[in-house]
């Protein structure tokens, strides 16, 4: 079963901290099989820190039309609000697809929509996308941009089953990006079958 799911904090009191936690060996058919964070819209950050998210896995269902985030999932419905991931250990996640025509993205991370998004000292290992897109990092869908910093991106992939449609294998930069910014950060030994082995955008 997923690990931590959290739908729609719609005011300031109900703002999401998640700090301290591993989370290993959950699953889901859909998103989210760590951690699926559905924020409302009022402008405020989720808070992700310290914790260790490791071998969970998105398995991919027919009756779904994409999978998404084997470690975290967070899509923020409106308005500002975003995400900061801090000092954690994300690594060995996993997404599927089952059906044709499906899409799996983001192994470890899949951020998508509302506001700016952090990922600070922290690492990102060894988590895979059997689909088209992201085997470490999704980040797309609009909204504020993403900062990486102080972080190591390495070993992660995204494969479709060796299709040169995949991208992506580190970070993927998906549809009406906003600005990204990587600094004082490793990125190496990422693979993708088709374009992006570290960074792919479409």
């Amino acid at each position: 079963s997923r690990g931590i799911l959290c739908n729609r904090a719609d005011s300031v009191t109900n703002r999401i901290e998640i700090e301290g936690f591993t989370i290993r060996n959950c699953f889901a058919t859909n998103c989210g099989a760590g951690i699926w964070i559905i924020n409302g819209n009022l402008a405020w950050t989720t808070l992700v820190a310290n914790c260790v998210i490791e071998s969970n896995m998105v398995l991919g269902s027919d009756s779904v039309s994409e999978m998404a985030g084997g470690g975290v999932y967070s899509y923020n419905t409106g308005g500002g609000s975003g995400i900061i991931i801090s000092n954690c250990q994300i690594r060995c996640n996993g997404v599927t697809n089952a059906a044709s025509g499906s899409f799996a993205s983001g192994g470890g991370l899949y951020l998508a929509t509302g506001g700016l998004r952090f990922i600070v000292n922290s690492l990102v290992e060894s988590n895979w996308s059997g689909g088209d897109r992201a085997g470490g990092i999704y980040f797309g869908l609009g909204g504020g941009g993403l900062i990486i910093d102080r972080c190591i991106i390495r070993g992660n992939g995204a494969s479709l089953y060796f299709s040169a449609n995949s991208g992506g294998g580190g970070v993927y930069l998906g549809y009406y990006t906003a600005p990204l910014l990587m600094r004082n950060s490793l990125l190496y030994n990422n693979y993708a079958a088709g374009s992006g082995g570290g960074v792919a955008s479409t």
